[in-house]
């Protein structure tokens, strides 16, 4: 009893010291938190969108751990006066200096990239897509106009490309990036961001015919090579058959089912003919004999005999491939007759057919194993 009480208070003394040790950790890790450097950032309150300028309603400064927050996060308001965000975002994300835009820099402005231009342009439903057309889509510029025929004077429409993997900026007022866009069918105007060239001939293209629209794969950054067109050209153009599609093609998995081999049906004759040969080979007056002997006088091409081994014995029958009319074999009605000494259809067998004389089950066996060994 007392070595049991001695290693209780033992046990009972380690638990206590590393409950105590636990303990004085924690509190120290309380105490190094308390005085941890702190330092006032500025975060969002709410969602922020791209340009909308940075005030006490969409943010607060907050007390924080120094080494919890990124560098160059903003720390005084006076830093994001007359000021907005170039990106948007989130409700408590950190707001950083690199994130702002100039002082008096507001709205969609902070989004367009330096050296680039925004142009808008009219479009219907047809031009914008039915609606499909999104901004931060890639689409190419055509202009439909009208000219001189050099060789008959008379005007003709000619269409040529006029920019190519143009970004679409904005959808009427919808801003890549900005807003939520969906179903936009009832858009009037699109905003490119061109390059100040290509401003020049977005501007005379729209001066000179219609322009067209063509949405094309973000994806798809290949320059294209191709030379305008006049309606003279069009004439026996159809082109060559483009067999791409946009949805994903199904492998064929159908497998397609062998043809049949007729020649095993011959295979299986020969083989027929030669058991029955071997099982009696007297040439002697049995069931198979008969039948095989009579079989080019007396049955059609469309017959076949079948010897059915019943009990020790053989019964021939004989099957129309034509017909699942039973053919009489008996001689007493219409029918095929069949050869000599067949019997009748459910009647009494013959014993000198079927009896002692007749081709045994042994004996074909016997016969068929023999075939096998010659490689028949």
């Amino acid at each position: 009893m007392k070595n049991q009480t001695v290693v209780l208070l033992a046990v009972a003394g380690a638990c206590g010291l590393v409950a105590m040790f636990g303990v004085k950790k924690y509190l120290d890790q309380q105490n190094n938190k308390e005085q941890a450097p702190k330092v006032t950032v500025l975060r969002a309150l709410t969602p922020i969108k791209q340009g909308a300028a940075l005030n006490a309603t969409n943010t607060q400064l907050v007390s924080v751990e120094k080494d919890s927050v990124p560098d160059g996060v903003v720390t005084d308001m006076e830093q994001v006066k007359d000021r907005s965000l170039k990106v948007p975002r989130g409700a408590g994300d950190w707001i950083l200096v690199d994130q702002l835009s100039a002082k008096g820099e507001l709205g969609v402005v902070t989004a367009i990239p330096k050296g680039y231009r925004v142009q808008t342009i009219p479009v219907d439903a047809t031009t914008h897509h039915s609606g499909m057309l999104q901004p931060g889509n890639r689409i190419d510029l055509f202009v439909t106009y009208q000219d001189i025929d050099k060789d008959t004077r008379e005007r003709i429409n000619v269409s040529s490309l006029v920019l190519e993997y143009v970004e679409v900026f904005a959808v009427d007022s919808a801003q890549y990036g900005v807003d939520q866009t969906g179903e936009n069918d009832k858009a009037r105007n699109i905003s490119l961001l061109v390059t100040p060239e290509q401003l020049h001939k977005v501007n005379l293209a729209m001066k000179q015919g219609d322009i067209t629209t063509v949405l094309r794969s973000t994806e798809d950054t290949e320059k294209i090579n191709i030379a305008s067109l006049d309606e003279n050209g069009m004439s026996g153009r159809g082109g060559d058959v483009d067999t791409t599609s946009s949805q994903p093609q199904q492998a064929d998995t159908i497998a397609e089912e062998p043809a049949f081999d007729l020649s095993v049906l011959d295979e299986g004759v020969d083989m027929m003919a030669s058991l029955m040969a071997e099982s009696n080979p007297k040439g002697g007056s049995g069931p198979v004999n008969s039948a095989t002997n009579s079989l080019d006088s007396a049955m059609p091409a469309d017959t076949w005999i079948m010897a059915i081994h019943e009990n020790g014995a053989v019964r021939v029958e004989h099957v129309s491939t034509v017909s699942d009319i039973p053919i009489d074999t008996t001689g007493n009605g219409p029918a095929l007759p069949g050869p000599a000494g067949v019997p009748p259809r459910g009647g009494a067998a013959d014993p000198g057919v079927l009896g002692p004389g007749s081709p045994t089950l042994e004996g074909l066996e016997d016969s068929l194993s023999d075939l096998i060994e010659e490689g028949f």
